[in-house]
């Protein structure tokens, strides 16, 4: 794939593949300059100002995904998945929900966080150039009519920074009253804030700078590691920060993971394999089963450490070599109540 630049910035700011459908996302930027002079993010002939969608397992080059949403379309180029983006800077899916979220930089006035669930087949505007934010940009006013582009679910003024950085839902177990919790930053400003997002309405904003104890600038990126545990990049100096607790960490995993990673081992294999639970080859009518190996799980309910299948976590999942932590901070063990999840420790 080449995509021809017009201008030096905006060259595109995330690569990653999907959780469950084994596709290659891609986010690229309107092609620069300022204020996105060829209208590349609304135009559907170029791929410019987009996140794109590829199949790119095959001998070689890359296929269109068939569910694609511009698949025949004559004003759609076919790997787009999603357009009306300025520049957007680090995305991620949520390990557990498997919703998208998508950070993109404004232009003079605002910063925005952007969110695709789930269940989405693609095909939203998220509004550039039409719209900043939530605010009209060109035309000023008036400039949704129809209503046909989809607002980001956060904006923060650039009293607050100029060029946000994407980060990840908190699904770790050190913290585990940060479950859920998602965290960004900014670039300019080197601040970090997190929020929590419900499908509708955003709650609990709060700043994290201060508190986390370092002094950030430059923040470029955020990761995530096989435990869900969050870390923070830092441009300048070269430096990654840990996000970790201001106290004792959790001693057990009392945290939600990937359905049906038995073995917790932070991805879908055979050694996940447990009694009761079939795995099935991924064909045409399974578009989400796409995991190690062409198989996926035939039930998406399973806990970590649900080696019998049971849909719950209890003492008859033990087994040799994995130990069941029961925890009461600040007392004696006690069992974890059934149904809740727990993080097998070898």
């Amino acid at each position: 794939m080449t995509i021809n630049q017009p201008f030096s910035n905006h060259n595109g700011g995330w690569i990653g593949f999907g959780p469950y459908d084994g596709y290659l996302y891609l986010a690229t930027g309107d092609g620069g300059s300022g204020g996105d002079p060829q209208n590349n993010g609304q135009k559907g002939s170029t791929l410019l100002g987009k996140i794109l969608r590829i199949d790119v397992d095959t001998a070689s080059g890359y296929r269109i995904p068939p569910d694609n949403p511009f698949v025949g379309s004559a004003q759609f180029e076919e790997e787009i998945w999603a357009y009306g983006l300025r520049n957007p800077w680090r995305c991620s899916f949520d390990r557990l929900s498997r919703d998208f979220y998508i950070a993109d930089v404004g232009q003079n006035a605002w910063e925005e966080v952007n969110f695709e669930p789930d269940t989405s087949s693609g095909g939203v505007n998220y509004g550039w150039r039409l719209k900043e934010g939530t605010h009209c940009f060109n035309p000023p006013v008036n400039c949704d009519t129809l209503g046909l582009t989809t607002d980001p679910i956060f904006e923060y003024p650039h009293s607050e920074g100029c060029s946000v950085t994407g980060g990840y839902l908190y699904r770790g177990c050190a913290i585990s009253d940060l479950q859920g919790t998602y965290f960004f930053g900014d670039y300019c400003s080197g601040r970090v804030w997190s929020f929590r997002y419900d499908g509708t309405d955003t709650s609990q904003f709060r700043e994290r700078t201060g508190e986390l104890g370092v002094g950030f600038f430059n923040i470029s990126s955020f990761g995530e590691d096989a435990q869900g545990e969050l870390y923070i990049v830092g441009h300048n100096n070269g430096i990654i920060y840990k996000i970790i607790p201001d106290g004792v960490a959790d001693q057990c995993g009392v945290c939600l993971a990937i359905p049906g990673d038995a073995n917790a081992s932070g991805k879908l294999t055979l050694g996940d394999v447990v009694a009761g639970v079939n795995y099935i080859f991924n064909k045409m009518g399974f578009p989400s089963c796409a995991f190690n190996n062409n198989l996926c799980w035939l039930s998406g309910l399973l806990c970590r450490g649900d080696w019998n299948g049971s849909g719950t976590v209890t003492l008859s999942d033990a087994i040799q070599g994995v130990n069941y932590l029961f925890n009461k901070p600040g007392g004696p063990w006690n069992p974890l109540p059934f149904g809740v999840c727990c993080l097998p420790i070898p």
